[in-house]
C-alpha cells in the first residue's frame, strides 16, 4: 500500500478553453433513464472524455455531489452519477433486492445501458461498497477504483457482524452521520448560504421522511452481504488501480478500515487532513465549502504559499490544483449573478432604440438628459448599473434590443471596453476625466447627435477631443 497526500491529477482533457477565458462551472444534466424491464433510474451527466460513474452515500442522491463533479470534469472525465435503488429518481429493487450485490447489479445494467465499455468506478460510502463488488464481478471493464470514505475494509465488517448483534447500534451511525452531515453546513459564518443549501436537500430529506421503508432495503441489505474481504481480494487478483480516500476526522466509517482496504487491494490511500463523513459534499450553486475555524487543532497553519488546496485549503504548489481554484473562484463570483436585481430600463414608450447606459455619479445627469430628450420628441431609454462584477444576469439582452447603446463615462471608457468585450456590442464611450460632473445638456446633444445620424455612421477621428464620442 502506498500513501499520498498531495491530489492525483486527472487526464488532461483533449482542447480546452483559451489561457485567460472565463470558464463558467459545468452544468449537470439531470436525466431519468428506463431499463430493458422499465426500471426507472435517475442519472447527472456532465462533462466528455473518460467515462467516470461516481455512487453516492446512503439517503442521499447524486446531484448533491455537484461541486465534486465539477472538478471531475474539468479534468478531463464524462461523469456519470447514478441514484441507486430507492435513492432520487431510481425506483427501488424487487423483493430479490436483499443484499448489496443486487444494487451494484442495477449499477452494472445502467452502465450496459449507457454503451459504457469501461469506465472509473468512484463510489462514496454505502457506494464505495456497491463499486467494489462491481468492480470485482467485471474487471476488465474497471479502468480504477476510487473508494471516499467508503464502508468497506475488515473495520467496517467486523462493524456489520457487531449491528447483526446489536441492531440498534445502527442508530449510533446514522447518529453519527447525521451530525457530520451538519457539519458542512455553514450555519454561523454564513446563514444564507446554509438556507440556501438547505433547500437544495430538503427534497431528498421530505423525501426519505415521507417514504422512510425506502431506506429500510438498503440498511437490510447492508447486514445480509458477505463480508467486503471477497470483492476487495479479487480488485487485487486481477490488478485493478484503487484508489482510497478518507477523511481523518470520519466518526461514522473509521479511517481504520480505508487503511485495510489499501492494504488488501495494494491500493494508493490518501487522507484527508481535517475531513469529515461528508467531506466531499458542496453547496451546488454557490460552490462553496465550510472554512477551518481560525484555532482548530491540525489546521492552524495555513497562511502563505501561492494556493489552497481544495478540499483541505492546505498550502499547494500544484499547478493543475491551481488552475481549478482560479476557475472555482470565478465561477463562485459569476453565480452571484442569480442573487442581484436584473438590469432594469427606463423606456416609458418601448419605442425607444438608444438606450444610455450609466453607473456610478453619471446617473443624475443622464436622467435629466433623457427627460431633455424626450421632451423634444424623441424615444431613448435609460438604463444604470449597480452591479459590475458580475454584470446583471439579463445585461446581455437588454443591451441587444438597441441600435445604439452610448455609455457616459468620468474616466476613459473602462464599463465601455468591458460592454464590447462581453457582450460584442458597438458601445459608444463618452468620456471627460476633468473632475467636473457631466452637464445634461450636453449629453442631451450627444443623444441627439447618436439618435440623427445612420447607424452605420463613424466619428472624424481626427476631431476628436477630451468629451467627444469615441
Amino acid at each position: 500500500m502506498s500513501h499520498v497526500i498531495e491530489p492525483i491529477p486527472g487526464p488532461a482533457p483533449e482542447s480546452g478553453p483559451a489561457d485567460g477565458a472565463p470558464v463558467a462551472a459545468p452544468r449537470m444534466a439531470r436525466h431519468t433513464i428506463q431499463l430493458a424491464d422499465g426500471h426507472r433510474v435517475g442519472i447527472t451527466v456532465a462533462g466528455a472524455g473518460i467515462p467516470l460513474v461516481v455512487v453516492h452515500g446512503f439517503s442521499v442522491e447524486g446531484f448533491l455531489y455537484a461541486q465534486t463533479l465539477s472538478r471531475l470534469v474539468a479534468m478531463g472525465f464524462k461523469v456519470i452519477a447514478v441514484d441507486t435503488a430507492g435513492h432520487g429518481g431510481t425506483r427501488g429493487l424487487p423483493t430479490d433486492g436483499q443484499d448489496l450485490k443486487a444494487y451494484s447489479e442495477l449499477l452494472g445494467r445502467v452502465i450496459d445501458e449507457l454503451g459504457i465499455r469501461s469506465c472509473v468506478l468512484a463510489g462514496h460510502s454505502m457506494g464505495g461498497r456497491l463499486v467494489t463488488q462491481l468492480a470485482a464481478d467485471r474487471p476488465d471493464r474497471t479502468i480504477a477504483v476510487m473508494l471516499v470514505d467508503a464502508i468497506v475494509g475488515d473495520t467496517w465488517d467486523r462493524m456489520v457482524y457487531a449491528f447483526r448483534l446489536a441492531p440498534p447500534l445502527l442508530g449510533v451511525v446514522g447518529a453519527a452521520l447525521m451530525l457530520d452531515s451538519l457539519t458542512i453546513l455553514p450555519v454561523w459564518r454564513d446563514p444564507r448560504q446554509a438556507v440556501k443549501l438547505f433547500r437544495l436537500v430538503l427534497p431528498t430529506i421530505w423525501s426519505d421522511a415521507t417514504h422512510p421503508w425506502r431506506l429500510l432495503a438498503p440498511i437490510v441489505s447492508i447486514l445480509r452481504s458477505r463480508s467486503s474481504r471477497y470483492a476487495l481480494n479479487q480488485l487485487a487478483d486481477n490488478k485493478v488501480p484503487v484508489f482510497v480516500m478518507h477523511g481523518d476526522r470520519d466518526i461514522a466509517v473509521p479511517l481504520r478500515t480505508s487503511r485495510e482496504a489499501a492494504e488488501r487491494t495494494d491500493g494508493t490511500l490518501v487522507t484527508i487532513k481535517g475531513g469529515g463523513h461528508s467531506w466531499l459534499l458542496r453547496d451546488p450553486e454557490t460552490l462553496a465549502r465550510p472554512w477551518a475555524i481560525p484555532g482548530t487543532p491540525g489546521l492552524e497553519h495555513r497562511i502563505g504559499g501561492i494556493e489552497k488546496a481544495d478540499v483541505t485549503g492546505a498550502i499547494s504548489y500544484d499547478p493543475e490544483n491551481h488552475d481549478f481554484m482560479v476557475r472555482t473562484r470565478q465561477a463562485k463570483v459569476d453565480g452571484i449573478a442569480a442573487d442581484i436585481p436584473e438590469l432594469t430600463v427606463d423606456d416609458p414608450t418601448g419605442e425607444a432604440d438608444v438606450l444610455v447606459l450609466g453607473w456610478g455619479s453619471t446617473y443624475g445627469p443622464i436622467a435629466a438628459a433623457c427627460r431633455d430628450v424626450r421632451a423634444l420628441g424623441h424615444h431613448v431609454a435609460q438604463a444604470h448599473l449597480r452591479h459590475l462584477n458580475p454584470f446583471p444576469a439579463n445585461t446581455g439582452d437588454v443591451l441587444r434590443r438597441y441600435r445604439r447603446v452610448i455609455i457616459p463615462e468620468m474616466n476613459l471608457g473602462q464599463l465601455a471596453l468591458l460592454i464590447r468585450g462581453k457582450y460584442l456590442v458597438d458601445a459608444r464611450a463618452y468620456n471627460q476625466v476633468r473632475g467636473m460632473p457631466f452637464r445634461s445638456e450636453e449629453l442631451a446633444d450627444v443623444i441627439i447627435t447618436e439618435m440623427s445620424g445612420p447607424p452605420e455612421s463613424q466619428p472624424d477621428l481626427t476631431e476628436l477631443t477630451e468629451g467627444s464620442l469615441t
